[in-house]
């Protein structure tokens, strides 16, 4: 810990930065997994659960580490990171999702 406030705001603003940047790449990588007609329901759905699964990690460390040590704990949570980065790895690239052009009705005559 740092007894520096231009330290700390500094490191603040370079966590905030990284966190901030992580965001941003990642919804523009599951806007191309969906094609046009469901890319914000599919987006959305994805980021939510992420969100709902994620609530649940803190009661899930604080119990294992009160039945048995923190060590478990954390190598539990370790353990789900690395299934999720090999998901990841898994995931098809974007590239390959076409846009489709959208529905337009023809325009009538008329002033």
């Amino acid at each position: 810990m740092t007894q520096s406030p231009g330290a700390f705001l500094l490191g603040s603003v370079a966590a905030f930065g990284i966190c901030t940047s992580f965001f941003g790449l990642f919804g523009g990588y599951l806007a191309g997994l969906f094609p046009t007609e469901v890319r914000a329901t599919g987006a959305g759905l994805c980021f939510n659960v992420g969100r709902g699964v994620s609530a649940c990690a803190p009661f899930l460390l604080g119990s294992l580490a009160s039945a048995g040590s923190l060590g478990t704990g954390l190598l539990v949570c370790a353990g789900f990171f690395l299934l999720a980065a090999t998901t990841l790895m898994g995931l098809p690239p974007t590239a390959v999702t076409r846009a489709v052009a959208p529905r337009v009705a023809p325009a009538r005559g008329g002033t």
